[in-house]
């Protein structure tokens, strides 16, 4: 089985996001701690947004009674059993009972809108910062902000524009999430999709550092107005993007490779976009002037000898000149003869405390 096929395999199954090093297949998303099965009753906002959120989507709603029936549970909707009946589990929350983690991907559910279930948390917030202000100035003292800091709707198909107005309509919510997870949703073929993208970033979810993107058709025309939305330091915090998947193309490449120069990312997932080796000269391009990417994944892409050699002549010039950070780089499966190879893996290797890592399959 291919890698690819292992990623994908691993997503389908556990509904997590995966990302591969050389040896491993690693479950990225945020569930780094799965929600205690316990019949403890969870807070009321939570409840009350839930339940909104069920009963304005038919697919939740058959899905959460057909889990309910399979396993003879008689949870009531108070208490976390009765939304984590299936799997991956749909919630987490913290010891207040408050929804920190709405978890929707892998579920195999539409959602056709969010309703009201992100002003349920909006009105509690605004409650609860009349509370600790006493009604005076909100920028008088610190103020509680919402828990909610991560969205993941991959693979449910909801409309980006629907998004769009229910974070524009809850502005303290949106502005907590730290991370977005839009995967696999066809955002490419929505109406102003990738124009309700950046508005989502730059005007609303400001806060957020990892946004997902994987599987949604974007093509390198709209790629470029996507990487002008993050490049831009002051509106944009985005550290974490992932674009596998898409068909970013040589023209998207160029458009990312200059948005490197610019922006605060940190890891950069483009695996199978078929850049080729243009593609990978322009990022490369884009790597010489920024001094922020860590991880850079390219599996996939075809970039040969000359993206790969591209590559490896600016990391070289980095340790000269003892500037970047770069230290994963991953080109499995791009058509990259042995001398490139080992070129590449070197010219990575040579810098810092010799710790970083090229995973550089020729296959």
């Amino acid at each position: 089985m291919s890698l690819a096929d292992q990623i994908r395999q691993a997503e389908y199954h556990t509904g997590r996001l995966a990302v591969a090093d050389p040896d491993t297949i690693e479950l990225i998303d945020n569930s780094a701690t799965l929600p205690q099965q316990t019949d403890e009753k969870i807070h009321p906002t939570t409840v009350a947004a839930l339940v909104s959120l069920r009963d304005s989507n038919d697919a939740l709603c058959r899905k959460l009674r057909l889990s309910k029936e399979a396993s003879s549970s008689d949870h009531r909707e108070d208490t976390l059993p009765y939304w984590n009946c299936f799997d991956p589990p749909m919630i987490t929350v913290d010891r207040k009972g408050l929804l920190t983690e709405l978890n929707l991907g892998g579920s195999m559910v539409r959602i056709k809108t969010l309703g009201s279930f992100l002003e349920r948390f909006e009105e509690h917030d605004r409650a609860e910062r009349e509370v600790e202000t006493g009604g005076a100035d909100e920028g008088s003292k610190e103020v509680h902000t919402c828990a909610l800091e991560t969205l993941s709707l991959g693979g449910t198909d909801i409309p980006t524009s629907e998004l769009t107005r229910a974070l524009r309509e809850s502005p303290i919510v949106a502005s907590s999430l730290r991370r977005v997870y839009l995967g696999g949703n066809g955002i490419a073929h929505h109406r102003d999709g990738i124009e309700c993208l950046s508005r989502i970033v730059t005007e609303y979810c400001v806060n957020v550092t990892t946004l997902d993107l994987r599987y949604n058709d974007i093509s390198g025309e709209q790629i470029s107005t996507l990487a002008t939305t993050i490049s831009d330091k002051g509106s944009s915090g985005v550290e974490v993007l992932h674009l596998e998947g898409n068909n970013v193309r040589c023209h998207g490449a160029r458009a990312l490779g200059e948005a490197l120069n610019q922006c605060s990312l940190k890891e950069l997932y483009l695996g199978a976009n078929g850049i080729g080796k243009e593609g990978a000269k322009a990022i490369a391009i884009g790597l010489r002037g920024n001094s922020t990417l860590q991880k850079l994944y390219l599996d996939g892409n075809q970039i040969g000898d000359v993206g790969a050699d591209a590559l490896s002549e600016v990391l070289e010039e980095s340790q000269v000149k003892a500037v970047g950070v770069l230290e994963h780089i991953y080109v499995d499966n791009n058509g990259i003869g042995e001398a490139s190879n080992r070129r590449l893996g070197h010219a990575l290797k040579s810098g810092g405390d010799g710790t970083t890592t090229a995973s550089t399959s020729s296959q």
